[in-house]
């Protein structure tokens, strides 16, 4: 990066579709977990059942990426670069390992919790991508390290100890872990759709995250397609990134919906539900992971 970001080497799924030219989401996994985690394959298959063709990338410091040279996390300061490199990766094609270059209007952006940090900021600079779904994403990391201190020792705890727990968090880390929030990334050039959807009973993320994201992209005249805040989604005691599960079916169609607007695509795939629909396109979810990318992608 510009600003002495480190270069590494990233690893991702690409997971086709039949037709090799269908349109492509760049599709990011949060804190945590990585490429191979249930959030993300959830959503991958919900996408290919669509139509839509996924590169699903490991950020740095994650599952098979390399590790960066800060010692923790480091949230704003360098995975927006990984994102970054991912969409325009999977619009060059440079190496012909996705079917020959996209058009930049066909190659979209998802983000869940972490990855929607940093899929959101790589989109406010990525001017050329067309469109960000997130979900149950980060607004402002910090926020989210007082709202997680709150639940182990108390709110007002969580409020005296916030200062100096993120002060200690950065200087572990030895980055700046808010170099490059969203709400400085997100300037409204262009104006184009986003959607924003969580749940109100998330026990990583809150739900005020989302309503962060929705003051400022209104605020920003983004095309604010879909602001979908549920009650509950507990899912066996899960309760993060897991409405796509308990609300799958209204869930699935609302992506669809937005995707094939985006897209311009027909919207027929958005009846039925994703099951359903996978049945159609058996060919292009057997085998259900495509091998790494080779060589991996630089940012």
């Amino acid at each position: 990066g510009s600003h002495g970001q480190q270069v590494v080497n990233l690893s991702a799924w690409w997971l086709p579709v039949d037709d090799v030219m269908a349109p492509r989401i760049v599709l990011q996994h949060g804190n945590n977990v990585n490429n191979n985690d249930w959030t993300v394959h959830v959503a991958a298959y919900h996408l290919r059942s669509m139509g839509f063709a996924v590169l699903l990338t490991n950020l740095r410091d994650h599952g098979s990426s390399e590790d960066s040279n800060h010692a923790a996390m480091g949230w704003a300061w360098d995975y927006f670069l990984d994102v970054s490199a991912a969409w325009e990766y999977a619009v060059q094609d440079k190496d012909g390992l996705l079917g020959g270059p996209q058009q930049k209007r066909l190659v979209g952006m998802y983000g869940l919790s972490m990855g929607g940090l940093a899929s959101s900021t790589a989109f406010g600079a990525l001017k050329d991508a067309p469109a960000l779904w997130l979900d149950a994403a980060v607004f402002d990391p910090k926020e989210v390290f007082q709202f997680q201190i709150g639940a182990a020792v108390g709110g007002f705890l969580a409020y005296i100890a916030i200062e100096p727990a993120w002060f200690i968090a950065g200087w572990q880390a030895n980055v700046d872990l808010s170099f490059k929030l969203p709400k400085e990334a997100l300037d409204g050039n262009p104006p184009r759709p986003v959607a924003v959807t969580h749940a109100k009973d998330d026990t990583v993320s809150p739900v005020s995250e989302a309503t962060g994201y929705i003051e400022h992209l209104k605020a920003k005249s983004y095309q604010l397609k879909e602001q979908w805040i549920v009650d509950t989604s507990d899912c066996g005691g899960t309760k993060h990134v897991s409405h796509q599960l308990t609300h799958q079916s209204e869930y699935y169609k609302k992506l669809c919906a937005f995707w094939s607007d985006v897209f311009r695509t027909p919207a027929t795939n958005c009846e039925g539900g994703p099951v359903k629909l996978a049945n159609r396109t058996n060919s292009a979810l057997s085998p259900p992971l495509s091998p790494p990318l080779s060589p991996p992608l630089s940012p």
